[in-house]
């Protein structure tokens, strides 16, 4: 992780994602974003959102001042009220599937709501299965979306060239 690290460092925003359902992996991965100096390069994810409380221990032990990123992924219909009210802050991030707004619009749209109320960046993420086009794009574009988590970079560039000044040109 570190090779890869360094290779982003002053370049690009990096995900890392923790995978394992226990705590022991967040102290170390923090530390090495620590010595590298790329807090401010990192956002740290997990599917599993008690790693967001984990990692704000982490922060408070090794005196970190301010709070670290975290993307909560969100693949399964559920109601975020006691999460984001208990564990999110302004520094975080809604990860949702967009097979969720897909299938249901209305119920995501509203957590959006509460999530954008805490100040909180929504981001939405395709699965590899997931098919990406125009149309899909300009539904998130529509809907304010801050952050596109895509398998097919060249398929967004097209869109972006194709949208008639309205977004920046990748």
């Amino acid at each position: 992780m570190e090779e890869v690290l360094l290779l982003a460092k002053d370049k690009v925003n990096v995900n890392i994602e923790f995978k394992e359902e226990t705590q022991r992996v967040v102290k170390p991965t923090v530390e090495m974003v620590v010595k590298l100096g790329m807090l401010n390069q990192v956002c740290f994810s997990s599917f599993m959102h008690k790693h967001k409380i984990w990692l704000e221990e982490v922060r408070l032990e090794l005196n970190i001042p301010h709070p670290l990123e975290f993307g909560f992924l969100v693949w399964q219909l559920q109601d975020f009220s006691d999460l984001l009210s208990t564990a999110a802050t302004s520094t975080d991030t809604l990860n949702i599937d967009i097979d969720l707004l897909d299938k249901h619009e209305a119920f995501i749209l509203q957590e959006m709501i509460k999530a954008q109320e805490k100040q909180m960046k929504i981001k939405f993420y395709f699965a590899f299965e997931k098919e990406e086009n125009d149309e899909v794009y300009k539904r998130l574009e529509d809907l304010k979306v801050d952050t596109l988590i895509i398998n097919h970079p060249l398929k967004s560039i097209d869109y972006l060239r194709g949208a008639k000044g309205k977004l920046v040109e990748a």
